[in-house]
């Protein structure tokens, strides 16, 4: 079944934990979720992490998020689907919180969203070691 975007609706927050059973493989880095409908976007739309909510197990210069949803884009010398660089964390500890700022927009590359892919990458190009549940928060914007 297709839900449509509401016609006047500015913003639109989905949050993707990486623990919910619609989730596939499971995982803390790398996971699909599926969406519980099919998403139309009429017009177009732009997508930026809104916040993470993880858990390192050591200390990192920086993650790099990487999204399905996104059109690719040039990054050094390979075409990428980078949502967002993440700060580092300079020690490993509690569960870190943070807010993107500021908020970075791509280009939604399609129309309709049954599940979005997201990916998890020091800058080795290696998925972090997390522990527990990563959530991220996505924000879509209409922008015409």
């Amino acid at each position: 079944m297709s839900q449509q975007a509401p016609s006047g609706a500015i913003d639109i927050f989905i949050t993707l934990p990486s623990n919910d059973p619609s989730v596939s493989p499971p995982s803390n880095t790398d996971y699909t979720t599926i969406l519980p409908q099919e998403i139309t976007l009429n017009g177009t739309w732009v997508v930026a992490l809104q916040s993470i909510l993880y858990e390192p197990t050591s200390a990192n210069e920086a993650l790099y998020l990487y999204s399905s949803l996104v059109e690719p884009s040039v990054v050094g010398s390979q075409y990428v689907q980078l949502m967002q660089t993440i700060p580092g964390v300079s020690a490993i500890g509690p569960t870190i919180y943070q807010q993107a700022e500021p908020l970075i927009f791509r280009e939604v590359r399609f129309t309709s969203i049954s599940e979005i892919e997201m990916e998890l990458r020091d800058g080795n190009g290696i998925a972090p070691t997390l522990t527990g549940n990563t959530i991220i928060t996505l924000l879509f914007r209409r922008v015409n």
